[in-house]
């Protein structure tokens, strides 16, 4: 990672202590962090504390040297001409086939992770990294996750579930899935949805298969013109007619007549206010 963050390569590298992390021993096996590292907190994952350490080190390393009068970001802007061409990623994971349970799922390192249920039964390939899990089944990839470190954990994930939700919908609510779930998911069932769990699974399916961004711009779009009338083929409709690339749409097709529309429709509600 560190290759495809300088995008390019040196022709020798020399490896020591993580400089960023440790400032310097202080007694025997103590060391001193360094101010990456110095803030008192804890993470909720790998993720989360690489993310603050990028956000850190973007920080430090804008800051002007004072002996060059540049920043170490500006520096190695100028390296970068100079560098031999960026390699592939090296892949640093461990390969498993595993059998997918009745739930589902497959077990990695004590802890289990969901898979579309269609899969149940079969064998499937796993690789599985030290942030996250990939799933393939003939050389398809059919599910990731991020991988959780501990003993009996569960990630699920609540589209791998709607061909059993459709035959059960009324588990939904009480499923781990369900609990899981993303939270505007939530919202939108709760303001939409509570009670009609059949019709629930299958925005699910509409998720995986546009975005959740899309489904909340159709909402969004259906609120405004019939906010008692949302319903899911409205927004199966809206979803499906703006992934036409041949539809355009007024609010991205900007013209003289639009532009003229609306002024006359702004001097006819002046005239009635009038």
């Amino acid at each position: 990672m560190f290759f495809k963050h300088l995008k390019g390569n040196y022709r020798t590298i020399v490896y020591d202590n993580t400089r960023v992390a440790v400032a310097r021993f202080v007694g025997h096996t103590i060391k001193e962090p360094t101010e990456a590292f110095s803030r008192d907190s804890t993470y909720s994952s790998l993720n989360e504390a690489n993310a603050y350490l990028d956000e850190v080190l973007e920080k430090l390393n804008s800051r002007t040297l004072s002996n060059s009068n540049k920043s170490p970001l500006e520096l190695l802007n100028e390296e970068r001409e100079y560098l031999f061409p960026d390699m592939p990623l090296y892949e640093t994971a461990s390969i498993a086939d595993l059998r997918v349970n009745k739930y589902s799922t497959i077990m990695v390192d004590s802890c289990y992770y969901s898979v579309p249920d269609s899969y149940v039964g079969t064998m499937v390939r796993c690789k599985v990294y030290t942030t996250k899990i990939l799933v393939f089944y003939d050389e398809k990839e059919i599910a990731r996750h991020d991988k959780v470190h501990g003993s009996n954990l569960w990630r699920i994930d609540i589209a791998h579930y709607t061909r059993t939700l459709f035959r059960k919908p009324k588990a939904l609510v009480n499923s781990t899935a369900f609990k899981q779930m993303d939270n505007e998911l939530k919202t939108v069932y709760s303001k939409y949805f509570k009670g009609n769990d059949k019709d629930f699974v299958r925005l699910i399916e509409l998720v995986g298969k546009f975005g959740l961004v899309a489904i909340n711009n159709a909402i969004n779009n259906l609120q405004e013109v019939c906010p008692t009338d949302i319903s899911i083929d409205k927004i199966e409709f809206l979803c499906t007619r703006n992934d036409d690339p041949k539809v355009i749409y007024m609010e991205d097709h900007n013209d003289e007549i639009k532009s003229n529309s609306l002024n006359l429709l702004d001097e006819f509600n002046n005239l009635l206010n009038s």
